[in-house]
């Protein structure tokens, strides 16, 4: 669970996400435990509803992001 993952993975600089819950917490972790990550995939399960529409939080250090949705996938519209 991300929320209780206290490691920082300084080395790491690619992360694929497959088939994973995509929340609030995702990103928390991902801008605190993830400091020199340059490119994230997602394939996120389900899709993005559980990212509250309120969050306003940026993982600047991303510099490739690749988003892979399915044809259901229509919240990002």
């Amino acid at each position: 669970l991300f929320p209780v993952v206290t490691t920082i993975f300084h080395s790491l600089r690619r992360l694929s996400l497959n088939d994973s819950r995509w929340t609030s917490n995702t990103i928390l972790f991902l801008v605190r435990n993830t400091p020199n990550l340059h490119t994230l995939r997602l394939r996120p399960y389900g899709g993005f509803a559980q990212v509250f529409s309120t969050t306003s939080i940026h993982v600047n250090h991303l510099r490739n992001l690749e988003l892979l949705l399915s044809q259901d996938s229509n919240e990002l519209d």
